[in-house]
């Protein structure tokens, strides 16, 4: 390896243990790594985006670590009466409703914040 990959993989490193997360590069890198651990060749046709995509995938998988558990713990849902509700409870529609046909429960409820 010359000498100016070294110092620039070293600096990578440095940059990297500074912040304490790699970055897209690194990622990308390791799914390459993976790829070749497979056998396979990350540079062929087919296979030359898949470190990229596999990334973005990774962060749509773990975008949640990101978010406020707090915020997300506010929505609420708020109980809407059924139009069959104010008739006979013990109807044939009124049952299946309320034993959990979905096809009857497009209007079980709204979200609110």
């Amino acid at each position: 390896m010359s000498s100016i990959v070294c110092d620039l993989d070293h600096a990578r490193v440095l940059k990297r243990s500074e912040t304490g997360k790699p970055n897209r590069a690194d990622v990308e890198s390791a799914f390459r790594t993976i790829i070749r651990w497979t056998g396979d060749d990350p540079e062929r046709d087919g296979l030359i985006d898949t470190p990229a995509r596999v990334g973005l995938a990774f962060e749509e998988y773990f975008a949640g670590y990101g978010q406020d558990p707090a915020l997300i713990l506010q929505k609420t849902f708020e109980i809407v009466e059924c139009r069959h509700d104010r008739g006979d409870p013990q109807s044939a529609r009124g049952r299946r409703h309320h034993q959990g046909d979905a096809s009857l429960h497009e209007h079980a409820g709204r979200a609110s914040t």
